[in-house]
C-alpha cells in the first residue's frame, strides 16, 4: 500500500510508562526510505523521524490529547511529515538539515512512499493501522 494523495492511520490504547512502540517503515519499490515511530515511554509520548532523527526520540510540537485511545494521522509528502492526534495537528516537521541528525535524509526523505511495512518485533502499540 502506498501513501500518495492517502494518510496513514494508526489507533493506539498504549499508556505512557508501558514501553510501547508504534514502528513504520516507508519504502519506495524495495528501498526502506524512512519511517515514523511513537515511544510511550516512562513520562511522555515521544516520535521519531526514520532516516532524519535516529538519534533520539523528540517531543511533539503541542501537547497530545488526554485521552488513552488515539488515533493517530500521518500525513508523508516528500520531505514533510504531519502528524495529527484525534483530530488535533501535533507535529509538522520538514527532514532538513536543522531537523535530522542523519544525513542520510538527503537521499530518502524527499521519495515516494509507495510501501508501508510494519515488524511485529517492534511495533506492539499499534492496534489498527489502514490507509485511506
Amino acid at each position: 500500500a502506498g501513501l500518495d494523495g492517502s494518510y496513514l492511520h494508526i489507533k493506539t490504547d498504549s499508556i505512557v510508562g508501558s514501553g510501547d512502540t508504534s514502528v513504520i517503515w516507508f519504502y519506495e519499490g524495495e528501498s526502506q526510505i524512512g519511517g515514523f515511530s511513537i515511544f510511550f515511554s516512562a513520562n511522555i509520548i515521544s516520535y521519531m523521524l526514520g532516516f532524519c532523527q535516529d538519534k533520539a526520540y523528540h517531543l511533539f510540537d503541542t501537547t497530545l490529547p488526554k485521552e488513552q485511545d488515539k488515533e493517530w494521522v500521518i500525513e508523508k509528502r516528500g520531505p514533510r511529515t504531519n502528524v495529527y492526534c484525534n483530530g488535533r495537528q501535533v507535529l509538522s516537521v520538514t527532514a532538513s538539515a536543522e531537523t535530522c541528525d542523519n544525513t542520510s535524509f538527503k537521499m530518502v526523505m524527499g521519495r515516494t512512499v509507495n510501501q508501508i511495512k510494519i515488524s511485529s518485533k517492534w511495533d506492539v502499540a499499534s492496534n489498527f493501522i489502514y490507509i485511506g
